[in-house]
């Protein structure tokens, strides 16, 4: 490939890099939120939940801290919301799970741009012009 496909290829290629550094930069670095499910409210029958900010998609633990105080069912049911499964977990695994396959998604595009872009095709053997032949009669 020559001239401009090759530098196309590698334009786009650079387009997949800068466009995977954006999602790093703006979504994986920063804290995650869960909405966790805490039960249902009895005076309306709905079901509630509790916003909690998260640690970021590369910290070593899910959360940080106290949880949120959660808020009482009305006193007349004598009861108190709870945590209805671990908070962050699942938040974490997931954005873990999708930021590596952006990952690997990522190293595949550019990986195959770069092969097309780079690779080097043999030249094709010039074809020879017809050359004036002689013919001797005796």
């Amino acid at each position: 490939m020559q001239g401009r496909g090759r530098r196309t290829l590698l334009l786009v290629a650079g387009a997949v890099a800068v466009w995977y550094l954006i999602v790093l930069f703006s979504w994986a670095i920063r804290p995650l939120h869960d909405a966790v499910p805490i039960g249902t409210d009895p005076a309306t029958n709905q079901p509630v939940s509790q916003s909690v900010t998260c640690n970021t998609l590369f910290s070593g633990t899910t959360h940080d801290g106290p949880l949120p105080t959660l808020r009482t069912i009305l006193p007349l049911f004598n009861g108190q919301f709870e945590y209805n499964r671990p908070v962050c977990d699942l938040v974490q695994k997931d954005a873990r799970i999708v930021f590596g396959l952006d990952t690997l998604g990522m190293l595949v595009v550019v990986g195959g741009l770069l092969f097309f872009a780079l690779r080097t095709v043999p030249e094709p053997e010039p074809i020879a012009p017809p050359s004036k032949i002689s013919v001797v009669t005796t």
